[in-house]
């Protein structure tokens, strides 16, 4: 079987609205685009999905390993992940860190899972006001500390909750996408997002890994 070329995830914001945006200027994608033509031989003509990591920048933590992503998807009815060809453990960039603006955890396209690593500087982050409360309640559910001072809000993950976050939630989040995708750029975007927080929130968190 032979397969698109042109298959790259489409770009977005996933960290604080999950609303899915096209940005001018988005170094996430480039490095997308590189993964793209480097492993384009490798999921052209198989069956099943191949896991593959890249190398972490300094400045970012990758929560998740590829084995861990792998068990989850042992633990999932494989009706969900059939026809996927690819999940990517991105590596980040220096430009990336500087860029939180357009920081996405997740992406989907082109029958592709693609997972960002996060920011270390940002495992502890204050808010001027709160982030929106679905947000907040999906970072106390993974096991993120909320706190609340006058003036300012404190997210904290620990790399547990991190890991939490990155496997129930934003995993899950994207292969949301897929399961939906014969409806993916077909209809409105917030449809698009709200099946896919739906599908996290009905098997992320019943997951046993």
């Amino acid at each position: 079987m032979t397969r698109p070329r042109n298959t790259g995830a489409r770009a977005g914001t996933w960290s604080e609205s999950k609303a899915t945006n096209m940005r001018a200027y988005d170094p996430q994608h480039e490095e997308i685009s590189r993964v793209i033509e480097k492993y384009y031989d490798e999921y052209m003509n198989v069956d099943e999905p191949i896991f593959r990591q890249m190398r972490l920048h300094d400045a970012f933590i990758m929560p998740v390993t590829l084995s861990e992503i792998q068990s989850v998807f042992q633990t999932i009815p494989k009706k969900f992940t059939d026809g996927l060809w690819a999940v990517f453990l991105l590596g980040g960039a220096r430009k990336q860190e500087k860029s939180w603006s357009t920081f996405t955890y997740g992406r989907y396209g082109g029958n592709k899972i693609y997972l960002h690593p996060y920011p270390k500087k940002y495992l502890v982050r204050e808010y001027s006001s709160p982030p929106k409360p679905h947000i907040l309640m999906e970072y106390k559910r993974a096991g993120a500390s909320v706190t609340e001072k006058p003036g300012k809000f404190i997210v904290e993950f620990t790399p547990g909750a991190l890991r939490q976050f990155y496997l129930r939630d934003v995993l899950m989040h994207e292969i949301g996408h897929h399961v939906d995708r014969e409806n993916f750029g077909k209809k409105p975007r917030r449809r698009e997002e709200s099946f896919a927080e739906w599908f996290a929130t009905e098997y992320g968190f019943r997951l046993s890994t």
